[in-house]
């Protein structure tokens, strides 16, 4: 056996993978500390295809992976970077590039067009990776959080819950395009974690939603300009969570980032999304 090895991940059991993306991921901007349960979570929502996932063997341990997620993104078929990991002791040997050389084939074999990932903006040295292996930076994404004093038992007053989402009102009321973890397909992955949210009708349409993952995580939401205010929709849900959280918001969402800061949500990290042609 070579001492070193590129392979797919599709026979890797779930307990290695996970362990295995705790340690590549100690001392993280963002404390990662996954269960074997979350990790089956992260591959639901990010649509992970283990067998056209990689990682890298050393004396048969693995020290380094890439999990691919596979789906539609930009209007093409695309595989996305659903987190790639090193060991400590093995970085700084161009493992990603290897990983990336050995993969796109792979991508390409199976139909995807298309590369992207999220990268933390700090992470300058992920990001020179990266843009070496091709990859350009599109647009910027922010991350925030919110602790209430509300019990998670209090109902908001305005909005209803809804057993069966109206997506394509949604697509329309959507404040930005969804990153990859929280498009409908997402979602839909784990839909029965999810609480769906509306506000008011016109039409037989509501003016207002909001997706809500079981533990406050937002998923997505949006207003219509006769709709609630962003600072009401927000109020509504603090209302029902004893904390909240938003990942990926794009940073032109002006009016969305103005109320968030009104309404005293704690940033917490910055990302870029990144792409390219494969």
């Amino acid at each position: 056996m070579k001492e070193q090895q590129l392979i797919t991940l599709g026979d890797m059991p779930i307990a290695v993978l996970t362990q295995t993306f705790n340690d590549a991921f100690t001392g993280y901007y963002v404390p990662i500390n996954f269960t074997e349960e979350g990790m089956m979570e992260r591959i639901k929502r990010a649509r992970i295809d283990l067998a056209l996932s990689v990682g890298i063997l050393n004396k048969g341990t693995l020290v380094a992976f890439m999990l691919t997620g596979i789906g539609e993104q930009g209007g093409l078929p695309t595989a996305y970077n659903a987190g790639t990991g090193v060991i400590k002791a093995f970085r700084r040997q161009g493992m990603v590039r290897q990983m990336y050389d050995f993969a796109i084939p792979l991508w390409q074999q199976s139909g995807c067009q298309r590369a992207s990932l999220e990268v933390i903006t700090e992470n300058e040295r992920a990001i020179k990776a990266y843009q070496g292996v091709g990859f350009q930076i599109g647009r910027k994404l922010r991350a925030f959080k919110k602790n209430t004093d509300s019990s998670a038992t209090t109902k908001p007053s305005l909005l209803r819950k809804v057993a069966v989402p109206n997506w394509e009102r949604y697509n329309s009321l959507r404040a930005f395009t969804s990153a990859w973890d929280y498009t409908r397909a997402g979602v839909e992955g784990l839909i029965a974690d999810y609480t769906f949210y509306e506000w008011g009708m016109v039409n037989e349409a509501p003016l207002a939603y909001a997706i809500v993952h079981k533990v406050g995580r937002v998923a997505q939401a949006g207003v219509h300009t006769e709709g609630p205010a962003w600072e009401t929709l927000l109020g509504a849900l603090e209302n029902a969570y004893a904390q909240l959280t938003w990942v990926n918001i794009d940073d032109q969402t002006t009016k969305l980032l103005t109320a968030m800061n009104t309404l005293g949500w704690e940033h917490i990290i910055d990302q870029y999304e990144m792409e390219r042609p494969l």
